[in-house]
């Protein structure tokens, strides 16, 4: 197989995957805004403001919850989804990594789609540094951090910018694909 027959499955594979790490994000997002929601509403005895991810939170939970019953184990449905989408995370890294060894491009990506991706890389550090300073019991953080005005913009901005980036990306997986002289012509490089 040359060079060229073997970019296009690899290709397709990260194609699929950001496409994959994408829904994972937002679903991880939606489980971490519902959660929260679920937790207010217990303490306060009061209505979820964000309708949407408290029901799919709360679908979600019953669920995993029944399956994990099942299964003689009980995990929390925010567990599942960050699983999840590590999981989505980790194939999506190995599947770009593969794409770029195999197509061995003559231009990399553009500065504007490294950005994204840096920025998305970025606050997706910042989102896990923040779960994990504000998870209760939090030595750190006594309950000042821990509310809506900081959470949920953190969380929904990372999922935007992830999946900007995923976007642009496939961008120029595509116009990579499509350009004949974009890909060094010879066998891949061996993986």
């Amino acid at each position: 197989m040359g060079g060229a027959a073997m970019v296009r499955p690899a290709a397709r594979s990260a194609v699929v995957a950001l496409g994959i790490l994408m829904v994972a994000d937002v679903f991880r997002t939606c489980m971490a805004i519902g959660h929260y929601e679920f937790r207010i509403t217990v303490v306060t005895h009061g209505e979820p403001d964000v309708w949407v991810a408290a029901l799919a939170y709360e679908l979600f939970d019953r669920v995993v919850d029944e399956f994990g019953w099942a299964l003689g184990f009980r995990v929390a449905a925010t567990s599942v989804a960050t699983f999840l989408w590590t999981l989505a995370l980790l194939v999506t890294v190995v599947t770009v990594v593969l794409w770029l060894r195999r197509s061995r491009l003559m231009r990399p990506l553009d500065r504007v789609t490294l950005g994204w991706l840096g920025a998305a890389v970025l606050l997706k550090v910042l989102s896990a540094i923040y779960d994990t300073v504000a998870a209760p019991p939090s030595p750190v953080v006594g309950g000042v951090l821990t509310t809506r005005p900081v959470a949920y913009p953190l969380w929904i901005l990372s999922t935007v910018v992830l999946v900007v980036a995923a976007v642009r990306v496939v961008r120029a997986i595509r116009s990579t694909a499509a350009e004949p002289g974009s890909v060094v012509p010879g066998p891949a490089v061996p993986g």
